[in-house]
Formats: C-alpha cells, sequence, structure tokens
C-alpha cells in the first residue's frame, strides 16, 4: 500500500530521527550573471539647501515646493499634493510603490518625484535632523 511504502521512505509525517532528505539548491548565487551596470549603484541625490524644517512644512509649503520645481511635470503635481493634504512629514515618506499605487502619473515623473523626495530627506538630515 501507500502507507507502507511511505513508511518505508519516511515519508509518511511519522519522522524518523536522524534522517533526513537533503536536496540540492535550485541555483548558486555564484552562478547568477551579474547584475546591469546601471543597477550596480544607486543614482546620486542631488544636494539642496532647504529654507525650512521640511518636517514642519504644511500641505500648502509642499505644494509651493512642488509648483516651484523645474521640471514641469513636478511642478503640475503641486495642486494633487495640496487636495491630499500631504504636508511635510508625508511627502518625506512617500516611495516609488505608493507613487504608482496612489497616483495615475507616469513612471518616469514618480522616478523624478522620488529623487526629489531623497533629496529633501537629504536636506534634512544634513541641515535638521541634529539641531532640534
Amino acid at each position: 500500500t501507500i502507507n507502507d511504502q511511505l513508511e518505508e521512505t519516511g515519508l509518511n509525517g511519522s519522522a524518523t530521527l536522524g534522517r533526513c532528505i537533503e536536496l540540492e539548491p535550485a541555483f548558486r548565487y555564484a552562478d547568477l550573471p551579474p547584475p546591469p551596470r546601471v543597477m550596480m549603484e544607486p543614482p546620486p541625490v542631488k544636494k539642496m539647501r532647504l529654507m525650512s524644517n521640511p518636517l514642519s512644512w504644511t500641505p500648502e509649503q509642499v505644494s509651493e515646493f512642488l509648483a516651484n520645481h523645474k521640471d514641469q511635470e513636478i511642478s503640475q503635481l503641486a495642486q494633487a499634493f495640496k487636495q491630499e493634504q500631504i504636508d511635510g512629514p508625508a511627502f518625506m515618506l512617500l516611495n516609488l510603490p505608493t507613487i504608482l499605487d496612489q497616483w495615475t502619473i507616469k513612471f518616469t515623473t514618480a522616478y523624478s518625484l522620488c529623487r526629489l523626495i531623497e533629496s529633501v530627506k537629504l536636506s534634512f538630515y544634513l541641515h535638521f535632523a541634529n539641531h532640534g
């Protein structure tokens, strides 16, 4: 019977002490091709100097910050951010998956927005994080 065969091989769920089946790995990391050069390092974060701490920004200040951006596709998002009441702390928590999930915008615009957010974060850490 099947149960007898399973018992003989130790596959019936009643564990036999000291016996286990060792499986070969499906692949080895060393056998994978190297990632493309573009994925080796993250893109550089542009440094900027903010006039105020982004953690204290109101939705109106976030909207104004975006409206004044040189990239027209980013500046056009200002009104949407104001309508959604995105303040400074919420702005700094945004990431690419969230942006793509919550707004219907082009990937390139979302990517540019994320890079801008990373620049704001860097400025925050350099100029405001240690100063209270």
